[in-house]
């Protein structure tokens, strides 16, 4: 039974999770997965960096190997997948990239998984093991692909783009849908909007449902507060990424004390006396 999870985005090495996993040990009753996100892209699979964020397969498999030492079954490891066409790459990568690019985005993320998987299985590790899917409506064919081939993976489908979306979203089989208007950039979305979209998806698919865009260590408490207060539920996920960096790097101070204060939020059931309304203006 998948559970709802609390994400943080942008992870870049093992050594920001010792501190971030003694905050969780702290989150008592609430049931949310701790989500650890790394960004990855077609150019983790031709070995290009010139990104600070975007993981490599070595440092994918460095985090791994840190999951691994410190077992804790409420803990999901995401690899967020960006991907494009190849007539869309820069001029200078197009030679490299057409080996990945041209191959179908099941084919890829086999790729971005070679070992890391096939150890997964072996070793059976009590975490769990997710990829993120960031491209605007993939193939539902390529979703069931990758579901095949990686039996034990957990799915995401990050939605950004909201056109007919309750024909679109009946055609996938994943595990969680993400309702994303900042793509990681910590652009805020309208709690209207995002309630809208998220009867839509409820209706139509039965994947656990999350949101993203512009939560903080300063606002992430209202703003789940007020979630449950319009869904009547505490079981749907979150998660942050723009508003935790400090620059282009993710700041693990910044991240803990997110981290916290999600799960202060999550653990409340009795209305917040002080909070104002939450209004994206």
């Amino acid at each position: 039974m998948n559970r709802p999870y609390i994400g943080i985005n942008g992870i870049e090495n093992p050594n920001q999770l010792e501190n971030m996993f003694m905050t969780y040990s702290q989150k008592g009753d609430i049931s949310h997965l701790f989500m650890i996100g790394g960004r990855v892209s077609y150019k983790t699979l031709i070995d290009i960096k010139d990104e600070p964020i975007i993981l490599m397969k070595s440092e994918i498999r460095d985090i791994f190997e840190e999951l691994e030492d410190k077992p804790n079954e409420d803990v999901l490891f995401a690899l967020h997948y960006f991907t494009k066409p190849l007539d869309e790459v820069r001029t200078e990568l197009k030679e490299k990239a057409k080996c990945v690019l041209n191959n179908s985005l099941s084919e890829q993320i086999t790729q971005l998984l070679e070992n890391i998987y096939e150890k997964y299985e072996k070793n059976q590790p009590v975490f769990q093991l997710g990829v993120q899917i960031n491209v605007s409506w993939p193939e539902p064919e390529d979703i069931k692909e990758i579901k095949i081939n990686h039996p034990k993976l957990k799915t995401i489908l990050q939605v950004s783009n909201f056109s007919s979306l309750e024909e679109r979203i009946k055609g996938y089989d994943v595990d969680y849908i993400l309702i994303d208007t900042s793509r990681g950039e910590g652009v805020d979305f309208d709690i209207d909007e995002a309630i809208r979209i998220y009867n839509t998806i409820k209706k139509n698919n039965s994947a656990l449902i999350g949101f993203a865009g512009g939560f903080s260590p300063e606002n992430v408490r209202e703003r789940v507060y007020f979630l449950k207060e319009k869904l009547d539920t505490r079981d749907f996920s979150i998660d942050a990424e723009g508003r935790l960096r400090t620059g282009k790097y993710l700041d693990s101070n910044k991240a803990e004390k997110y981290l916290k204060e999600a799960m202060k939020s999550f653990q409340i059931n009795k209305r917040l006396y002080g909070l104002r309304p939450w209004s994206s203006g």
